[in-house]
C-alpha cells in the first residue's frame, strides 16, 4: 500500500506541475481537474518523446521531479490554493474518502485484465529496458498497439526501487474524477436540487464507479472512458446560458484531453468530431486557432512516430494508410489479421471471434448484445432514447 501511495503521490505531483506550467505557456486559468488532466497529457507526450532515444528508468523520473521541484519552488506562494482549489467542503471529503480507501486496497491486486498479461505488461517492460524498438510489432502483433499511457505507467513504476512494476495511474486518475464527481454532485444538489444535471452527474459517477475493477491493471481502458465522460459533461458554458461570450481559449482543456485520449486509445476518435466542431466554430480566431493545431500536432507527433518505429505503420493496425516501406515494417497480411482479430473479438468474445469477424451486422450484434450485462444494456436503450425525448420535451414548449 505504501509502494502504491508513493508512486501516486508522486505522479500527481508531476501532474500538477505540468498542468500548471500548461496553464502559463497557453495563458489560461484551468481548474484543479483539468489542471491535474491536462498534466498528465503533457507529461505523457514528454516521457513519449523521451521514449524515442532512452529507456524510461528511474532516472528519467528523476529529471522530471527535479524540473518539478524548482518549477513548483517559484509558484510555492499559490501552490496550496491551486492544488487544494477542488474541495470547498469538509463533507465533500468524508463522502470520497470510503471510495478512495476501497480502491487503494483493490489496487493491491494482481492485475485482473486479460490484456495486461496478454501484452500491457510486456510492452511496458520494454519501454522501461530500452528506447523504442524498430519492428517490435513483429515479435507480437499487440506490441505495435502502442497506448500513449504505456509510457507514463513505465514512468511512474518504481521498478527499480521496490523490485516490481507498481501501477498507480489508474487509481490517480481513478481518484481525481471520483473526487470531481462527487463535489460537482454536491454543488448542483445544493444550488439546483434534483435537475436534469443532478442525474446526468450521478450516472457518471457511477459510470466512473464501475470502473473500479480495472484500479490494479496496467489498462488503458479506464481512461478510454472515464475522459470521454468527463470531457463531455465538462464543456465550458456561461452561467447565463448565452455562449457567444465563450471563445477558442476556454475549449483549450477540452480539446488537449480529446486528441490526448485519442493517442491513449483508437476506439475514442468520435472525439475528434468535438475538436473539429469547435475549430469551426471559432476558425476567425486565427492565433488561437494555430494555437489549438500546434496542441494538436506536439501530442500526436511522439505518438505517431513511435507507432511507426514499432510497426512500420503511422496507425496500427490499420492498412489503408501505407506510406512507409522499413525492413521492419509487419507484413501485410500480420496486420489484416490483427485488425480482424480485434474486430472479431469485440463482438463475440470467444472461440467465435473469427468468425464473428466476417459477419454483417444483423448476425454479430445479437451475439454481442447477449453478451453484455443487463446493466450495461439499459444504458445503451437510454443513450439511444434520451436524444429523442429531449428533442420531444423541446418540441412541446415551442
Amino acid at each position: 500500500m505504501l509502494a502504491i501511495l508513493i508512486s501516486a503521490i508522486l505522479s500527481l505531483y508531476i501532474f500538477i506541475s505540468f498542468g500548471i506550467l500548461a496553464e502559463k505557456i497557453l495563458k489560461v486559468k484551468f481548474q484543479f481537474t483539468d489542471r491535474v488532466l491536462v498534466g498528465l497529457s503533457v507529461t505523457n507526450t514528454l516521457v513519449s518523446l523521451v521514449s524515442l532515444f532512452l529507456p524510461i528508468t528511474i532516472l528519467v523520473l528523476f529529471i522530471f521531479l527535479s524540473f518539478c521541484f524548482v518549477f513548483l519552488y517559484f509558484e510555492r506562494k499559490n501552490l496550496k490554493l491551486l492544488t487544494f482549489g477542488l474541495i470547498h467542503k469538509n463533507i465533500i471529503v468524508i463522502i470520497t474518502f470510503p471510495f478512495l480507501l476501497s480502491a487503494l486496497v483493490f489496487s493491491l491486486n494482481p492485475p485482473f485484465a486479460y490484456d495486461s498479461g496478454l501484452y500491457h505488461i510486456q510492452s511496458i517492460k520494454w519501454i522501461q529496458e530500452y528506447s523504442v524498438v524498430p519492428g517490435l510489432a513483429n515479435l507480437h502483433g499487440r506490441f505495435g498497439f502502442n497506448p500513449n499511457i504505456f509510457t507514463i505507467f513505465a514512468l511512474t513504476s518504481l521498478k527499480e526501487i521496490f523490485k516490481q512494476e507498481i501501477f498507480s495511474v489508474n487509481f490517480v486518475i481513478y481518484s481525481i474524477l471520483v473526487l470531481h464527481s462527487i463535489n460537482r454532485i454536491y454543488k448542483i444538489l445544493k444550488q439546483e436540487g434534483f435537475t436534469n444535471s443532478f442525474l446526468l452527474h450521478s450516472i457518471v459517477l457511477f459510470l466512473i464507479l464501475e470502473q473500479f475493477m480495472s484500479l490494479s491493471s496496467p489498462t488503458p481502458d479506464l481512461i478510454s472512458i472515464v475522459l470521454p465522460l468527463y470531457i463531455l459533461t465538462n464543456l465550458p458554458k456561461n452561467e447565463n446560458g448565452i455562449h457567444s461570450k465563450l471563445n477558442l481559449e476556454n475549449y483549450f482543456s477540452s480539446i488537449i484531453l480529446s486528441v490526448y485520449t485519442i493517442s491513449v486509445k483508437l476506439a475514442t476518435i468520435p472525439l475528434c468530431i468535438l475538436i473539429l466542431l469547435l475549430i469551426i466554430r471559432y476558425k476567425f480566431d486565427g492565433k488561437k486557432l494555430l494555437i489549438v493545431i500546434s496542441i494538436i500536432f506536439l501530442i500526436l507527433l511522439p505518438w505517431l512516430i513511435r507507432n511507426v518505429i514499432l510497426s512500420g505503420y503511422l496507425i496500427y493496425p490499420f492498412s489503408a494508410i501505407d506510406v512507409f516501406n522499413f525492413d521492419w515494417k509487419v507484413p501485410l497480411n500480420a496486420v489484416v489479421s490483427e485488425k480482424l482479430s480485434i474486430t472479431g473479438w469485440a463482438r463475440n468474445p470467444g472461440e467465435g471471434y473469427k468468425e464473428a469477424a466476417q459477419m454483417k451486422f444483423w448476425e454479430w450484434f445479437p451475439i454481442w448484445w447477449n453478451t453484455i450485462s443487463k446493466l450495461n444494456r439499459l444504458f445503451i436503450v437510454i443513450s439511444f432514447l434520451s436524444p429523442i425525448f429531449i428533442l420531444y420535451i423541446v418540441y412541446l414548449k415551442r
